[in-house]
């Protein structure tokens, strides 16, 4: 038998164990083993390091994050902060792959975790509305990946997407 055919075969192989292990075990206990669990946990937007996010995409009103801490600045809504909120919920609702996980004791706090389309890799998305005054809120959120490295601009897509959502959601 000649080495490209092993080298097939052997592929074929790790392949087929591969799927038999997702199958039996589950993907998500796969990931946990592999990686950690998809939930990376709570932000304290007070204390984030400075920019750049090589793997996360942030955006914090003025002043609630350190200098440097955000890759934006996040606008400001003529809407009250609980009415923001039920936007910001809402965007996250129907964004696909997304689940809230977080335990919702906080009213203006919540965490997602989103995953991405084929490999199903997840990415942990914190999100705090900002009470500027009776009908004047803003809007921090933080995106990232839970894999270390380079993640393509997925987050900051992700970010200005929901910000669109929301900006559109709120003049209505």
């Amino acid at each position: 038998m000649g080495r490209g055919r092993t080298v097939l075969y052997v592929g074929l192989g790790v392949a087929a164990c591969a799927a038999a292990a997702f199958a039996v075990v589950g993907r998500e206990r796969i990931w946990r083993l592999a990686a950690g669990p998809a939930d990376l946990g709570a932000v304290d937007f007070a204390s984030l390091e400075p920019a750049p996010h090589v793997n996360g995409y942030v955006v914090c009103p003025d002043e609630f994050c350190p200098p440097r801490a955000a890759d934006e600045t996040a606008p400001v809504f003529d809407v009250s902060a609980d009415r923001l909120f039920t936007i910001v919920e809402g965007v996250a609702a129907r964004e696909p792959r997304t689940e809230r996980v977080d335990p919702g004791g906080d009213p203006l706090r919540a965490r997602y975790v989103v995953r991405s389309h084929l490999m199903r890799f997840p990415d942990t998305v914190s999100v705090e509305v900002v009470p500027l005054g009776p009908d004047r809120s803003s809007v921090a959120i933080f995106s990232r990946a839970n894999l270390p490295g380079y993640d393509w601009g997925v987050n900051r897509a992700r970010v200005e997407r929901w910000l669109s959502e929301i900006e559109t959601a709120a003049a209505g």
